[in-house]
């Protein structure tokens, strides 16, 4: 019960929602990939204010980040291998490693203020807020 309620009254960090909302003004579709299911994104939307264009969500892929098979699956519903994309996200273990190894772009939103990640996921971006990623993304244009 106690992880249901968590997921039921989920709010993003402040910077997240002005964040999206200028990325969808620059124009660029924004997809979500969780470890959840179909209901508790529904949750999470409802608290991200409905910015996303789509989601996949590991009760569809059958398996959790940072497994490969959930980024391949990611790469074939969005069509990433012939698209140019960037992938944001705060896990550097779940996220940035696992689209490492595929070879997308990445910014690691690395609000604690770690370390460095290693150096065989480099090259990336490190921001501490989603708020810095809208000058990343209009400095390489060829994105959207």
């Amino acid at each position: 019960e106690r992880v249901i309620l968590v997921h039921k009254t989920f709010q993003p960090f402040p910077d997240v929602l002005a964040a999206l909302r200028v990325l969808k003004e620059m124009g660029y579709e924004l997809v979500l990939l969780s470890n959840t299911t179909h209901q508790m994104m529904r949750w999470h939307v409802e608290a991200l204010e409905h910015w996303f264009d789509d989601w996949l969500v590991a009760e569809d892929t059958k398996c959790y980040k940072p497994d490969l098979r959930f980024f391949q699956m990611a790469e074939q519903k969005f069509d990433l291998r012939t698209r140019e994309h960037f992938h944001i996200a705060k896990g550097y273990w779940w996220d940035i490693v696992p689209a490492s190894k595929l070879g997308w772009r990445k910014i690691w939103v690395n609000r604690t203020h770690l370390k460095k990640g290693r150096e065989m996921e480099q090259p990336y971006w490190m921001v501490s807020s989603v708020l810095e990623v809208p000058p990343i993304l209009e400095a390489n244009k060829t994105i959207r």
